[in-house]
């Protein structure tokens, strides 16, 4: 958890955090530093991605030029600040308040006001993403939702099995919500196998960011290929003597004997004078035809025993 504190005269209101376990120790007793920048920085908001954390705020230390930013700072499960000076996360033009963040299980999400526009819509909703090694990824901020009357108070939920987050704020006279999805925006991201900018499975790039089986993926946005397992080892099949093997979009081949009989016969010869038979994985059998078992094998007649005989005496 964080909070904004007064203790350091020189630098007015600071931030600082403590851990808590789940039976609800307090690990940090004097607190952890986090930000001690000049001027003032307060309104935290803390996630976790699982293992660490990113704690964001209001920071009020450039405000000659660019007034109220968003900042924030990584800590990790041992209590260590990761960005002693903090992370700049939204320094636009005019003020920034209010942030929230939430993690989808790996990278983080923050939400804020943004009056960068208040000429025209009056504060809007902002957001950036951040990853776990602090990259922010969105210097200039997306766009949430800029209607033309003012909107304030986001609040940012995460569905960590779909990588969707669900953004809350207030719209002049009423609840607003909106969903943002990371997965589907042509960038490759933490927890992600690739992305091809669509959120359709079936094409190599699953509907939540992760290659499909039988595909590669390759690049940002992402291009998918599928895999041709017949190129390799007859793609399991076997032998390709005795086996052929037709490759199937994102899916294993399907392998089916060779039934060498239908051409040439086999290789056993004549089809007039040798037999084929079919045998599953190996060469087929060939066998010799005894045409004297059909129709005396065309020698004709076959006389009866004694007949020779008789004709002779008569």
């Amino acid at each position: 958890m964080g909070w904004s504190e007064e203790r350091n005269a020189a630098t007015s209101f600071d931030i600082y955090g403590t851990r808590v376990t789940p039976q609800g120790v307090v690990l940090d007793l004097t607190g952890i530093a986090l930000s001690t920048a000049p001027d003032v920085q307060y309104g935290t908001s803390v996630a976790s991605n699982g293992s660490d954390f990113l704690v964001t705020w209001q920071d009020a230390r450039t405000t000659a030029t660019t007034s109220w930013d968003i900042y924030g700072t990584r800590v990790t499960a041992e209590g260590l600040v990761q960005d002693p000076g903090g992370l700049a996360l939204s320094t636009a033009p005019d003020s920034q308040s209010g942030p929230s963040v939430a993690s989808s299980g790996s990278e983080y999400l923050v939400t804020w006001v943004d009056f960068r526009d208040q000429a025209t819509t009056n504060g809007d909703i902002y957001a950036t993403r951040v990853t776990a090694a602090g990259m922010v990824r969105n210097a200039g901020g997306i766009v949430i939702s800029a209607a033309s009357h003012r909107e304030l108070n986001p609040s940012v939920n995460a569905t960590a099995s779909n990588g969707r987050y669900l953004i809350v704020y207030e719209s002049q006279d009423r609840i607003a919500a909106r969903f943002y999805r990371t997965c589907g925006d042509g960038l490759i991201e933490d927890g992600e196998g690739c992305d091809d900018g669509g959120i359709n499975g079936g094409d190599g790039c699953s509907a939540s960011c992760a290659v499909e089986a039988g595909f590669t993926c390759s690049g940002a946005p992402s291009t998918c290929a599928d895999i041709n397992e017949c190129v390799t080892d007859n793609g399991g099949c076997g032998s390709a003597s005795f086996y052929t093997c037709a490759n199937n979009l994102g899916a294993g081949p399907t392998c089916a004997d060779i039934d060498e009989c239908t051409n040439n016969n086999g290789g056993c010869g004549s089809a007039t004078f040798y037999t084929c038979a079919n045998n599953p994985g190996a060469a087929p059998t060939c066998a010799d035809i005894d045409e004297c078992t059909t129709n005396n094998g065309g020698c004709g007649d076959r006389a009866p025993h004694g007949e020779a005989a008789t004709r002779r005496r008569s």
